[in-house]
């Protein structure tokens, strides 16, 4: 639920049900926003995304979904080298509601061997479903695997073209922005690509610094 710049939005219902067990993130604390791209559709303009990342300093977070990374494994490897972190988000991108607990494991464990085989290193333990989409008995599952599901408190609709192009981007995290702020944007759209370079601005300009997920862990 949206509130007023400045104020944390409601979360799901469901978010009073969870025990101290489910390893959950929702929102940060503090001067503090969390940069986060889901890749399960098209890479978009890569070279120009991290062209900007870098100029402004910025390190994010990444939920690449496993047939993007098969497919452009250099891709990993310039996130990890650029110091940005690529979390678990399963292999096929399917609704883990739909799989078995077998399988969901076996989404989960493949990704982190591929992104292990790729990089020569661990994944780190954050984990995204796709489409949000999730039970408490799979929240249960993914913590005893011992990831952390990472879901957000501002998200957009931006996997079509959006009425104002980039401004509505700007717009969309600039009037939801909060202390702790997870902001979920998908990376194959042209209008967040866009207005990459002045939402970094404008939330620097607004007194955030940007963090990765490992701060959760601190």
């Amino acid at each position: 639920m949206k509130k007023k710049k400045g104020e944390v939005p409601g979360f799901p219902a469901e978010v009073k049900q969870y025990t101290a067990n489910q390893k959950v993130a929702y929102v940060g604390t503090g001067k503090k926003v969390y940069l986060t791209f889901d890749t399960g559709g098209p890479l978009g303009d890569v070279d120009k995304m991290l062209k900007v990342l870098k100029d402004n300093g910025v390190k994010a977070n990444y939920f690449l979904a496993g047939y993007n990374v098969k497919a452009h494994p250099d891709f990993l490897k310039r996130l990890v080298n650029d110091g940005h972190l690529v979390a678990n988000h399963t292999m096929s991108h399917k609704d883990m509601t739909t799989l078995s607990d077998a399988q969901v494991r076996k989404e989960i464990e493949d990704y982190a061997k591929m992104y292990q085989d790729i990089t020569g290193k661990p994944i780190q333990p954050f984990f995204r479903f796709p489409y949000g989409t999730y039970s408490m008995h799979l929240l249960d599952l993914v913590s005893d695997m011992g990831y952390t599901s990472v879901f957000w408190s501002t998200a957009m609709r931006d996997w079509e073209p959006r009425a104002n192009g980039p401004d509505d981007s700007y717009n969309d995290i600039m009037n939801n922005l909060h202390d702790g702020n997870i902001i979920l944007m998908h990376q194959g759209s042209e209008d967040n690509i866009e207005a990459l370079d002045r939402i970094i601005k404008g939330i620097k300009k607004e007194g955030y610094q940007f963090g990765l997920l490992t701060d959760f862990q601190k």
